[in-house]
């Protein structure tokens, strides 16, 4: 799916270089322009852990960070 691949791709390019050392090149799909796509996370509809409360923030391991987030820009 090409749309997809792109947000994938645009993912990837967030990750830091030691990250992406490992994961290999990326193509970029077929396209002329794409505008307004976030980047993309895939996640197989399955149970990757034995934790039944496990989101996708925290498989993906982004609930961290949006935690910090949240608590920094909260207002009392």
């Amino acid at each position: 799916d090409t749309i997809f691949a792109e947000g994938q791709r645009r993912y990837v390019e967030s990750l830091s270089s030691y990250a992406r050392q490992f994961l290999g090149q990326m193509d970029k799909p077929d396209v002329d322009f794409i505008e307004g796509l976030s980047p993309a996370v895939s996640i197989d509809q399955k149970s990757t852990s034995r934790n039944p409360r496990s989101t996708v923030g925290t498989i993906t391991e982004v609930y961290d960070y949006l935690r910090l987030l949240f608590a920094r820009i909260g207002k009392p």
